[in-house]
């Protein structure tokens, strides 16, 4: 419920990265506790009214998408690598986050 834990049953972070298809580069890697976790904050992130001027994924979503690429063990220290599991694209989190996205029903 609160993170995962590695072999040795200590706790463990997530590593993602974003990949910008123009460009065909990945951006440098950053943790977080799991994939929930990062579609809330750039969820947060595209949410912000100034987003459309000043983010770059929010401006340029379907260009970038979010990959899970590893995990870091806080109690013996091994980063694991794994290959690349596609988490969200972020065309998709923008659409999510436009006014009148969510309906109460």
């Amino acid at each position: 419920m609160f993170g995962k834990r590695d072999k040795t049953g200590g706790a463990e972070l997530e590593f993602f990265t974003v990949f910008d298809s123009k460009a065909k580069t990945y951006a440098e890697p950053f943790p977080a506790m799991n994939s929930e976790v990062v579609i809330r904050d750039f969820s947060t992130a595209f949410r912000d009214p100034e987003a459309p001027k000043k983010n770059r994924y929010y401006m340029n979503a379907e260009d970038f998408s979010i990959f899970k690429i590893g995990t870091f063990s806080l109690t013996s220290g091994e980063l694991n690598g794994h290959n690349l599991e596609h988490v969200v694209n972020m065309h998709d989190l923008r659409a999510m986050t436009q006014p009148g996205a969510l309906s109460s029903t």
